[in-house]
């Protein structure tokens, strides 16, 4: 079955909402290049890790690109899991290995062109699972861009590395069901695609999405 993480997760009682819609896992973006996502913070994001259900998975989604620091905030909110998404040195990657044992590296694998692939292959050895994601040539912005990639490159991945390959950039209810017959990647990702006009979580769109999803 298609696992789901529903990403951008701000607020205590959109997490609930998420839960409730049939997301696997809930993303909390911190530490990001443009600053704070929706206002929080690690203390907002540890507060809603704390009360959120034990058998929910939650993933620390950060730019952070020094293994010590990302360490002490996996530590600090208590996820299960970081999603490396920006451009990290491998030997920080392994160093946090030997820091936190017991976290799931989630490595970005940022499509643009063939050489995704490649990347891929090099993520595999020191990475739990891969993702990947868009690239917008206008912004430089690499994830919740609301636009999608090729996903013949993301299938290509899929085919070639060992470990599960999560798809992203640009999913919604009604293109998911598409992406995952055409990719079929071990899970999605959405974040944009379950929000309002004005940027707020949509729990009606986040379960049309897990429906979509799993209906493949």
């Amino acid at each position: 079955m298609i696992r789901t993480q529903i990403a951008g997760i701000s607020k205590f009682e959109d997490a609930l909402a998420a839960i409730e819609a049939g997301a696997d896992a809930l993303g909390f973006t911190l530490r990001l290049p443009g600053g704070q996502h929706e206002r929080l913070d690690d203390d907002g994001a540890r507060e809603i890790v704390r009360l959120l259900p034990p058998f929910i998975s939650k993933v620390l989604v950060t730019y952070l690109n020094v293994a010590a620091e990302a360490a002490e905030l996996v530590r600090y909110l208590g996820v299960q899991a970081i999603q490396f998404h920006g451009e990290v040195d491998v030997r920080e990657v392994k160093w946090f290995r030997r820091e936190a044992p017991g976290v799931k590296i989630i490595k970005s694998i940022i499509v643009r062109d063939e050489q995704a692939v490649e990347d891929a292959r090099f993520w595999e050895e020191w990475a739990d699972a891969l993702i990947t994601d868009t690239f917008d040539p206008e912004t430089g912005k690499t994830g919740a861009t609301g636009m999608i990639h090729d996903w013949s490159t993301s299938r290509r991945i899929v085919e070639t590395v060992e470990v599960p390959v999560i798809l992203a950039g640009g999913l919604k209810p009604d293109n998911v069901a598409e992406a995952v017959r055409a990719v079929r990647p071990w899970g999605v990702d959405v974040h944009t695609g379950v929000e309002r006009e004005d940027g707020s979580f949509d729990p009606v769109k986040a379960r049309q999405f897990v429906l979509e999803a799993e209906s493949v």
